[in-house]
C-alpha cells in the first residue's frame, strides 16, 4: 500500500502516529545481505515489524521496515500476520522483486 508523506498509523497502544515515529530506537531483529539491483551488489538490510492499525482499514495490519544503511527505509503495510523474522523477509523480498 503506497500512502502520503505525512500519513499516520495506530501503534499497539492505539496513539497516531508516523511510521518512522513507531521504529525510531527500535533495533532490527536480524539482517541480511540483499542483492540491490540499481547498485549491482549486496547490501546489508535490517528488519524489524509492527503491529498496527488503520482507521480506514478494519482488519489487522502490520508495518514491515527495511532499514538500509544510506538509504532512506522501506515503510511495507501487510496484512500478513509475522510472527517471525522469516515472514518479514518474505514481504521485503516480494517488495524488492516488483
Amino acid at each position: 500500500m503506497r500512502w502520503k508523506k505525512n500519513y499516520v498509523l495506530l501503534d499497539d497502544q492505539g496513539r497516531e502516529r508516523k511510521p518512522g515515529e513507531i521504529s525510531k530506537g527500535k533495533r532490527s531483529w536480524e539482517h541480511r545481505m540483499l542483492w540491490d539491483a540499481h547498485r549491482r551488489c549486496k547490501r546489508k538490510v535490517g528488519i524489524i515489524a509492527f503491529p498496527v492499525s488503520d482507521c480506514t482499514h478494519q482488519q489487522p495490519l502490520w508495518l514491515v521496515v527495511a532499514r538500509r544503511k544510506g538509504q532512506s527505509p522501506w515503510y511495507l503495510l501487510t496484512t500478513k500476520t509475522i510472527c517471525s523474522p522469516e515472514d518479514a523477509w518474505h514481504v521485503v523480498r516480494a517488495y524488492a522483486r516488483r
